[in-house]
């Protein structure tokens, strides 16, 4: 074990399996004046099976703890106010953690592959999770979240497949979701807080056991892929105000049976609706964008598209039971427009009159 000095903090570095041995039987003469646990202190340690760090520390150096494999509790103390990232990467026993009052920023990665993590409690003076920080956490259950979260990072509660419910809806302060934040994540149900703008890329992708979801009042965009995957979501209300559904956002919703588009909605991304299989029918009130392959595979029998200025290609690629599409007469057809068979026999016919041409698809019926 080195001790290092300086600037005030009392440093405890390179701990070994004789130092451990001597924590056990003397804690207060292994943690006498100890601030800060440092990087790797305690790294790879297969001997560390329990652990009460004393009040005092106020530090946890960066990858602490990681792969710390044996390691079953640990209890934290009061004075410890920064935990860098990693600190108890890999401790795959471990099945609890509280995070005392100091502690405002959980760092990057800090509980990442803690496979047998069951509980997390943090008190509401933290105000950011980092990146990956509960990720592969595949046991959590539960998680207290702070009143006064503001951002929550990429990655942070990805591959999470027990968490079943977090609670975002009172975050008032919560202005960031990360990056595949929740994908793969046990989630049945989501409600959005006001303050969040954009849903970011992947956040709920691949949640599978997702049936409800809600966005807040403040939602502008939902990136892509944004709850792509959600084979069981039944219903999701969006704010008016969104502007963009970005690419694949809705791909492989497999139950979801209604989607209520805001007038607000200008565009919709390549594939947002692909694969919806329960989809039947949608109104594109102002969408005056739609793009390739939107719809493709999915259950729709008709929709009413009255701003939408051009068709692009294959946006109704397999959609097999399509019978109607009402659109405004001065829109533009892609001649790789795919669709139902009423739709390709239209197209065959249209072909022959060049394909730049303005053609008013509630007339389509006459030309049968």
């Amino acid at each position: 074990m080195k001790i290092v000095k300086g600037n005030g903090v009392v440093e405890v570095q390179d701990v070994s399996n004789e130092d451990l041995l001597l924590q056990k039987r003397f804690p207060k003469l292994f943690w006498k004046g100890v601030t800060k646990v440092g990087k790797r202190a305690f790294y790879e340690d297969d001997e560390l099976f329990e652990l009460n760090i004393p009040e005092g520390v106020e530090e946890i150096g960066a990858e602490a703890f990681a792969y710390c494999i044996n390691l079953r509790k640990i209890t934290l103390p009061k004075s410890l106010k920064k935990i860098d990232i990693r600190a108890f990467y890999g401790c795959e026993k471990l099945k609890a953690i509280t995070f005392p009052e100091g502690v405002k920023v959980i760092g990057d990665g800090v509980c990442e592959e803690c496979m047998q993590l069951k509980s997390v409690q943090m008190s509401d003076n933290v105000v950011e999770i980092g990146k990956g920080a509960f990720s592969e956490c595949k046991n959590l259950e539960s998680i207290y979240m702070s009143k006064n979260i503001e951002k929550i990072g990429d990655f942070a509660f990805c591959d999470c497949e027990s968490l079943a419910s977090i609670d975002l809806e009172d975050k008032k302060k919560l202005e960031y979701i990360g990056k595949y934040c929740f994908a793969c994540s046990g989630l049945e149900k989501v409600v959005l807080p006001d303050g969040i703008e954009v849903v970011k890329e992947g956040t709920f992708d691949k949640c599978r056991g997702l049936k409800s979801a809600k966005t807040g009042k403040s939602v502008l965009v939902i990136e892509r892929k944004g709850f792509c995957g959600c084979e069981t979501l039944r219903e999701i209300e969006v704010n008016e105000g969104l502007e963009n559904i970005g690419n694949f956002a809705f791909r492989n919703c497999r139950k979801l049976k209604e989607f209520i588009v805001p007038k607000s909605l200008d565009n919709i991304g390549q594939g947002a609706f692909s694969e919806c299989k329960s989809l039947l029918y949608m109104f594109l009130r102002n969408v005056e964008k739609v793009g390739v392959g939107a719809f493709a595979n999915s259950a729709l029998d008709s929709i009413d598209m009255p701003a939408v200025k051009f068709l692009r290609p294959d946006v109704f690629k397999g959609c097999i039971s399509l019978n109607l599409v009402n659109v405004n007469p001065e829109v533009r057809i892609s001649p790789l427009v795919d669709g139902g068979e009423k739709l390709d026999i239209t197209y065959r016919m249209l072909e022959k009159e060049g394909w730049e041409r303005y053609f008013p698809l509630e007339d389509w019926s006459e030309m049968e």
